[in-house]
C-alpha cells in the first residue's frame, strides 16, 4: 500500500502496546492473520516499503506438518574408483519418493568422501561417494548407515543452473532459495547424479540464499545439468523440540595432507553417542572438502576433511554450524524412528519476515 492518506476523527494515545487484532476473535478461534495468502506481501516500518513474502511452512511454529524419520540400515557399498565420484544404491525400507535425505557413515576412511544423497524411488536411496586418492577404496562392509529423511511438507524447491566446475577443484556457487534464512541447517538433494561430481557442503549464506559446494574429482571440466529442480530441507530446528538443535561452535582443525583425507575430533558439549549430527562449514577453503561428520563418543564431534590438492591445507579457525538430532536413532540395523515435526521455529519465522536478524 502506498500514497497519501487523510485521517479524520479523534486520535488517541496510550502507554499500552498497540494491538494488531481488532479484539473480535473468538476464544480458541483462528487468531489474526497478516496477509491473505503466500503471495500477499506484508510490509513493516514503512507503508512505501516493498514488503516481504510470507514464509509459509518455514515459519510454522506450532502445527505438526510432516515427519522426520531416521533409519538405520546395515549396508556394504561397492568399491569407489580412484579420483572419481559415483552413486551407490541403498535399500531403505519406508523412505518415500518425495523425501529429502541425508546419509551418515558410522566411521571414516582415508580419502573416502560421503557426499549428498537423494531418493530415486520409494525405499531406494542413492548415495554419492567419492575418492580423492590414486587407488581404489573399498568402503567397510556391513556397517550401519543412518538415513535422515525429511517429509515433503518440511521442504522447499528451486530450479538451479549451476556454472561449470573446473577439473580437480571445488566451486562454491550461490542460488536464490526463497524462505531460507541464516542459522538454518541446509540439506540439499540434486535430482540426478553426474560421474565425478559430488556436493560436499551447503549452507544458508544470506536471507533467501543458499551456497552449495560442487566438487569435481576428475581431470575434465564438469557442468552440472541445467534447469534441474533441487530439493532443500532447511530449518533452524524441527519442532516440537527436542528433535533437532542447531548451534555454532568455533573449531580449530589441523593440517590435512595432500590428496588425502583425515578425521579430526573436537569437543562439543552435549553430544550423545548413537545420535546423528550434520555439519556445515561456513566458508570455502580452496581444495578442501568437509566429507563426513559423526558423533564418535560422548561430547565428541568427528569431522572428516579431504584435501584434493598436491599440497597440505590447514583449514581456518571458523564457527561451524552443527545440527544435532537429539534422539538416539539409526545406529543399529533395521531401526526406524519417526518424529512428528514442524519446520522452523519462532526465530526462523521472525528472521524470514525481517523482524530480527539471523544468527
Amino acid at each position: 500500500m502506498s500514497g497519501s492518506f487523510t485521517t479524520s476523527g479523534t486520535v488517541t494515545t496510550t502507554t499500552a502496546p498497540r494491538q494488531l487484532s481488532d479484539g473480535n476473535g473468538l476464544t480458541g478461534g483462528p487468531g489474526t492473520a497478516l496477509g491473505q495468502g503466500p503471495s500477499d506481501k506484508v510490509g513493516f516500518f514503512t507503508l512505501a516499503g516493498p514488503g516481504v513474502v510470507q514464509p509459509g511452512t518455514n515459519g510454522n511454529m506450532f502445527a505438526t506438518v510432516a515427519n522426520v524419520t531416521i533409519y538405520g540400515n546395515s549396508i556394504t557399498p561397492s568399491t569407489v574408483a580412484a579420483n572419481s565420484a559415483a552413486e551407490q544404491s541403498i535399500t531403505v525400507t519406508g523412505v518415500l519418493a518425495d523425501d529429502v535425505v541425508a546419509v551418515t557413515k558410522p566411521t571414516t576412511q582415508t580419502g573416502l568422501i560421503v557426499g549428498t544423497a537423494r531418493v530415486s524411488a520409494a525405499n531406494t536411496v542413492q548415495l554419492t561417494m567419492g575418492n580423492v586418492t590414486g587407488s581404489t577404496i573399498t568402503p567397510t562392509s556391513t556397517q550401519v548407515y543412518a538415513t535422515i529423511a525429511i517429509g515433503k511438507a518440511l521442504q522447499t524447491t528451486a530450479v538451479l543452473s549451476p556454472a561449470s566446475v573446473a577439473s580437480n577443484t571445488i566451486s562454491e556457487q550461490y542460488f536464490t532459495v526463497l524462505g531460507v534464512s541464516p542459522g538454518q541447517q541446509i540439506i540439499v538433494n540434486k535430482p540426478t547424479a553426474q560421474t565425478g561430481l559430488i556436493i560436499t557442503n551447503a549452507r544458508a549464506s544470506a536471507a533467501n540464499q543458499v551456497a552449495i559446494q560442487f566438487s569435481n574429482l576428475t581431470t575434465g571440466t564438469i557442468t552440472p545439468t541445467a534447469a534441474q529442480t533441487y530439493s532443500f530441507a532447511s530449518a533452524s530446528g524441527f519442532q516440537p523440540a527436542p528433535i533437532m538443535d542447531v548451534f555454532t561452535q568455533t573449531l580449530t582443525p589441523v593440517s590435512v595432507a595432500a590428496n588425502s583425507g583425515a578425521e579430526q575430533t573436537f569437543t562439543v558439549a552435549g553430544l550423545v553417542l548413537g545420535s546423528q549430527a550434520l555439519v556445515s562449514k561456513p566458508s570455502l577453503t580452496a581444495g578442501l572438502m568437509l566429507s563426513g561428520a559423526r558423533i564418535s563418543a560422548a561430547n565428541t564431534l568427528a569431522l572428516n576433511f579431504t584435501n584434493n590438492t598436491s599440497a597440505a591445507i590447514t583449514p581456518p579457525v571458523e564457527a561451524y554450524q552443527i545440527a544435532y538430532f537429539t534422539t538416539q536413532a539409526g545406529n543399529t540395523d533395521a531401526t526406524t524412528t519417526i518424529l512428528p515435526a514442524a519446520k522452523g521455529n519462532d526465530t526462523a519465522a521472525l528472521t524470514t519476515l525481517g523482524l530480527i536478524s539471523g544468527t
